[in-house]
């Protein structure tokens, strides 16, 4: 059972992220809804990740990426960013992600996750490949256009 500490951060960040996407809103035509954050860590660690990231984002069709996620170190983190879609087909559509990124050391810290996406209609699968210093992390979220 989440403390409510956790749940005051996550209602918080939750908050934050919809305002953003408010705020943004004006600029954009549509928007992706991110959830769920699921990832598998590929190092040379033994430490144990957390690999269920309850995320929850926006991604608007300016490119605009917004989201809140608890890492693998099972922190709260929140990015802002930009995704540009390299190139897309039907069903495939593969793109980068930068920004920054607070929750982990040092804090706040640049990120760029390039993404395979896989999708009909408005439901999406995106596949991420995070670089780490001794691995790499594969990272997937649910994504819905509307």
């Amino acid at each position: 059972m989440p403390s409510n500490k956790a749940i005051y951060r996550f209602t918080l960040a939750f908050i934050f992220t919809v305002l953003a996407g408010v705020l943004a809103a004006p600029y954009a035509k549509a928007a992706d809804l991110l959830a769920g954050g699921w990832s598998s860590h590929h190092t040379s660690s033994n430490e144990a990740y957390n690999e269920k990231h309850d995320t929850v984002g926006l991604v608007l069709d300016n490119g605009l990426t917004m989201a809140t996620f608890r890492n693998s170190y099972n922190d709260r983190a929140n990015l802002l960013g930009y995704t540009h879609i390299v190139k897309q087909w039907e069903h495939v559509r593969i793109a980068l992600t930068g920004g920054i990124v607070t929750g982990y050391r040092p804090d706040p810290m640049p990120y760029v996750l390039p993404t395979l996406s896989i999708g009909a209609g408005p439901v999406w699968l995106d596949t991420g490949l995070a670089p780490t210093l001794d691995g790499f992390v594969i990272t997937h979220n649910l994504r819905i256009t509307f």
